[in-house]
């Protein structure tokens, strides 16, 4: 059988104690609404008899945030996995070029974009004749699914 000492013992849980504060630590820079940064992917939709306007915000580290019309207060969501964020910017980097920019917005329309240092891509669809990539609008659907209504308490 081990015998461990009082001091053994102390040393093993301070160890433990430092170890858990310093990964506890490790949660990562959260950004507020009026502190976001350069890089975004933001979708979202609008139009319609009322010109309703919404626009979801995604971030790199699975941060989401809402705005619902366009003088609207944006506002913090629950968030996706981290994991989940980063596929889906790498996807959106795939896409969304310069070359892939599209502005044929209908009277309710449907929106992506890729926002970095630089860098604005939008890509908006709805108009009838009009078809978005089919890997665009697949990305589109994705994302949409992500948002759960209920604004995070800070």
């Amino acid at each position: 059988m081990m015998n461990l000492t009082c001091s053994q013992t102390f040393r093993g849980f301070a160890f433990f104690l430092v170890a858990a504060t310093v990964f506890s630590a490790c949660k990562g820079t959260q950004y507020t609404p009026a502190n976001l940064p350069d890089q975004q992917l933001a979708f979202g939709d609008g139009g319609g008899f009322a010109g309703a306007y919404t626009e979801y915000v995604l971030l790199e580290n699975g941060q989401l945030f809402v705005q619902k019309g366009l003088s609207g207060e944006r506002m913090e969501i629950p968030a996706t996995k981290k994991r989940t964020a980063k596929a889906m910017f790498k996807q959106a980097t795939m896409l969304l070029t310069d070359s892939t920019a599209f502005n044929y917005p209908g009277n309710v329309y449907y929106f992506l974009q890729r926002k970095d240092t630089g860098l604005d891509v939008r890509v908006t669809w709805g108009a009838s004749g009009y078809e978005v990539n089919g890997e665009v609008k697949a990305l589109y659907d994705q994302l949409v699914k992500l948002p759960t209504p209920e604004p995070v308490d800070k």
